[in-house]
């Protein structure tokens, strides 16, 4: 189990070729070509999930199914935010359908049924051991046992910064010109898809 930090910061569409610019200047690769994920989130009747989101408590977890336009595999993750850190467990699936037909049972929420389906543009950039992703084109839209045509479009792309937890915060991270933010996909969608009475 790898323990890690995810610093989120908020930039605009119009801001992009700063960040560009900024990432060159400090010597940061591409790691992969961009691709689109595409995630689905359970959740249980009460929407446990989300208001722990909501209220930052620990531990907590999202739940998702999925999958990468560059790669055939479907993956049943779960996010886990616990008192020493953040990490991640994933497992490679043969049959999403089942799990998206029916529900998921999970230790801590009970019962969970898919809720909502979150796709974006994910750009991929490195140095050393810190990661960066840009995530664009931001899509929510809701889940009713197949995908309907309620949606909202993002305008705000999240950039993500990724290490380890038991290495030193580098300076780098300090001189983004970007404002940090607490966020989260699925919360976010959660909102804006309930203020349009999709939810």
């Amino acid at each position: 189990m790898s323990f890690r930090i995810e610093d989120k910061f908020e930039i605009k569409y119009d801001s992009k070729f700063k960040l560009m610019n900024w990432l060159i200047a400090n010597n940061f690769k591409t790691l992969f070509p961009k691709r689109k994920i595409n995630s689905i989130y359970f959740d249980n009747d009460n929407f446990q999930s989300y208001n722990d989101s909501l209220e930052g408590c620990v531990p907590r977890k999202k739940i998702r199914v999925r999958s990468y336009s560059n790669n055939q595999n479907i993956y049943l993750e779960k996010k886990i935010t616990a008192v020493e850190g953040r990490y991640k467990e994933s497992k490679k699936i043969l049959d999403s359908k089942k799990i998206l037909d029916h529900y998921f049972l999970d230790d801590i929420y009970g019962v969970c049924k898919p809720r909502i389906e979150v796709s974006y543009i994910r750009n991929y950039f490195c140095i050393g051991k810190i990661r960066i992703t840009y995530d664009e084109n931001i899509v929510y839209r809701s889940y009713y046992g197949k995908k309907t045509k309620n949606f909202i479009h993002s305008l705000k792309p999240i950039i993500e910064f990724k290490y380890d937890i038991h290495k030193k915060e580098n300076k780098i991270l300090n001189e983004l010109p970007f404002v940090k933010i607490r966020f989260s996909k699925y919360s976010e969608g959660i909102d804006s898809l309930k203020k349009h009475g999709y939810l």
